[in-house]
Formats: structure tokens, sequence, C-alpha cells
């Protein structure tokens, strides 16, 4: 798990990213339950190269909604390699 935070202004206004990496550990599940109940926005990325990485956005996604009890979460899907 790796956690990086950084203070960015946007139009005027500050906000703190705080960026959770788990790469996916189940280890890390209670922390990520934690920062699903009580963050604003969300960040998923898959690998492009491993199309299980992005069908799992589907579960996690589901995990998400239930975690904050709502279908509207602001979510940004990410492909990477």
């Amino acid at each position: 798990e790796d956690n990086y935070r950084r203070t960015v202004v946007v139009d005027g206004e500050m906000f703190r990213l705080d960026i959770l990496d788990t790469a996916g550990q189940d280890d890390f599940a209670v922390l990520r339950d934690s920062y699903m109940r009580t963050s604003e926005a969300f960040m998923l990325v898959f690998d492009i190269t491993n199309r299980d990485s992005f069908t799992e956005i589907q579960g996690i996604h589901s995990h998400l909604c239930l975690a904050r009890d709502s279908n509207d979460v602001p979510l940004l899907i990410v492909g990477n390699k």
C-alpha cells in the first residue's frame, strides 16, 4: 500500500488529494473500506494489458456503492500501463 497526499488549487479553491494505492490487495480491505466511506471522489485504475483487471472494476464499483450506501458516486476509470 502506498499513500500520496498533495494539496492543489483548482479555480481558486484548495483541494487535498489523498491517493491510496492498494494494488488491489485484499490485505488492505479494511483501510480501503474506510476510504470508500469518507472520500468525495474516486479513481479506479486498471491494467490495459490485463482484461481481468478491467473486469474487476465492476465489482469494485459495486462494493464502493454498498460502502457509501449510494449509487451516485463521483468516479473516474483510468486505463494504465
